[in-house]
């Protein structure tokens, strides 16, 4: 069995020091990565909705961090992951 891999992306610097990132495609001209984050801000901008229309938030999308004055963790489930942000 060899070290075969799949290459999903490639990085490169540009002189005006900008990292640009090259998603590449399938046959089918489809990017997995370009996909996936596509799919994830969706889910980020549907948990924020959600926290913004009900009152109160559900503690599984927003809860107040522990020992803090105004911090609270914004949690993204997605593909069975969980996503933490936060906002102060």
């Amino acid at each position: 069995m060899g070290s075969e891999f799949l290459t999903l992306f490639h990085f490169k610097a540009t002189q005006a020091s900008m990292l640009v990132i090259d998603f590449f495609k399938s046959f089918e001209e489809k990017s997995i990565i370009e996909e996936y984050l596509d799919q994830l801000a969706a889910k980020v901008l549907w948990t924020l909705s959600a926290i913004k229309l009900t009152h109160p938030a559900p503690s599984v999308y927003l809860k107040k961090m522990v020992a803090t004055d105004d911090l609270w963790e914004v949690r993204v489930v997605f593909s069975g992951n969980i996503f933490p942000c936060w906002a102060g």
